[in-house]
């Protein structure tokens, strides 16, 4: 591992954005917010809102004015009226000021046989259940119960999100991905064509195919056993098929430990065949990133019952979750380099979930609107904090999903929650 982004860097981006301007003149709601002096700042409210704590309101208020030693705490009634003034604005642009920073060449990025290795999977996120979350967002499932949905494009090797959509919960996942590779030749065009996008079994069709082919971007993606027809009488093995007698097709079909067979589509025709099923196995790292969003980062364990104060959350939630792989790659550079003269068994990493909780405990971004010395003094031992916890990497680990179990309900309750 080579160069990459450091810890200042990243709480130096954060407040050249939260602090910018422009930031607040294109999120205040009405031209008059934040004209006078107030508790809490414009800036003190997005950091606050970064808090990594999921405890009852007013205490994480209490907690971040104790450790700012601002005095009496604003109300979590007088917050709630605060946040009203912005939107989610600013946690979208810093999102995607860190990805720009990320990926602008700078850094040494982990790679594949030369390759980004991207997925693209959808997710819904339970939310209040309150008369305009459910007209913006609506129900999905069995139970009814009001939910969003997200598609995110996510760098398995680096621990990136890319990019994100937040949609309706009855949402469309192919729509929803090609919004992902128009982000990609817009926004990423440097790495556009150096990536190979992994799809699980809710996104081939025909017209899917088509519109990647076309667009000249790699991938691999898993099909059902009922696919399409020329799919379904390709043989085990390898073979080449053609849509529309144009468009070219290499389909990979092989038995899996459990007897079943797995059928890839892909447009990669110049690696071995024994590559695909490591490849593929990759994107089992974005069903990770979303066990990490939603039980570790508890993204659905909002802070509002309005739109305005869910996007604000979701978008703050999609920040953490960057920072955290930002201390993630640094603290396993550290446990490479302290364990590469060692003959260990096994390979070690951070463990992500004591990571969390030592960003949180260190409550480094309240301090980051706090005294400059104290926050420099916290982030000189936070590299060696977090990287002091580590569990062992055991290659050919494998579990079943089990489909069986409910998922457990979510409090959203008003006494959880702001009113906002």
């Amino acid at each position: 591992m080579g160069v990459i982004m450091q810890a200042y860097e990243l709480f130096e981006l954060i407040k050249s954005i939260f602090t910018c301007p422009t930031t607040l003149e294109e999120a205040k709601i009405g031209k008059n917010s934040f004209t006078r002096k107030r508790m809490m700042s414009f800036f003190q409210a997005l950091c606050f809102l970064l808090d990594m704590q999921k405890t009852a309101l007013q205490n994480r208020l209490d907690d971040f004015f104790n450790v700012l030693d601002k005095g009496t705490a604003i109300t979590q009634q007088g917050f709630s009226k605060l946040r009203t003034k912005f939107n989610h604005k600013p946690f979208e642009k810093l999102f995607r000021a860190i990805v720009q920073k990320e990926y602008s060449g700078v850094y040494d990025l982990p790679l594949w046989r030369g390759w980004y290795i991207l997925a693209i999977d959808g997710v819904r996120l339970r939310v209040p259940n309150t008369k305009e979350l459910l007209e913006q967002f609506g129900t999905f499932g069995s139970e009814k119960s009001v939910s969003a949905g997200a598609s995110m494009l996510y760098d398995v090797l680096n621990g990136f999100v890319l990019d994100v959509v937040f949609c309706m919960a009855k949402m469309n996942e192919r729509t929803e991905c090609l919004k992902h590779i128009h982000f990609l030749f817009n926004k990423m065009s440097h790495m556009a064509k150096k990536c190979i996008l992994l799809m699980d079994r809710g996104y081939p069709s025909k017209e899917m195919f088509v519109e990647l082919i076309k667009s000249e971007i790699s991938f691999v993606i898993r099909c059902p056993q009922s696919s399409l027809k020329v799919i379904n009488k390709a043989p085990l093995g390898e073979s080449i098929i053609c849509i529309d007698g144009i468009y070219k097709l290499r389909i990979i079909k092989f038995k899996l430990k459990n007897g079943d067979i797995a059928i890839l589509a892909t447009n990669v025709f110049d690696l071995p065949l024994e590559d695909f099923p490591e490849l593929y196995s990759l994107r089992w790292g974005i069903e990770t990133m979303y066990h990490t969003l939603k039980h570790k980062l508890c993204i659905e364990h909002v802070s509002g019952r309005t739109h305005n104060s869910i996007m604000q959350d979701f978008w703050a939630s999609l920040v953490l979750l960057n920072a955290t792989a930002v201390f993630e790659n640094l603290a396993n550079k550290t446990i490479s380099a302290r364990h590469s003269q060692k003959d260990n068994k096994n390979e070690y990493a951070v463990a992500i979930s004591k990571l969390i909780v030592t960003l949180r405990d260190n409550n480094v971004f309240t301090l980051l609107c706090g005294n400059e010395l104290i926050f420099e003094f916290k982030m000189l031992s936070l590299q060696y904090l977090v990287s002091r916890n580590i569990v062992a990497i055991k290659e050919g680990r494998s579990f079943k999903r089990d489909m069986s179990k409910g998922r457990k309900p979510i409090s959203h309750n008003i006494k959880s929650c702001l009113c906002a």
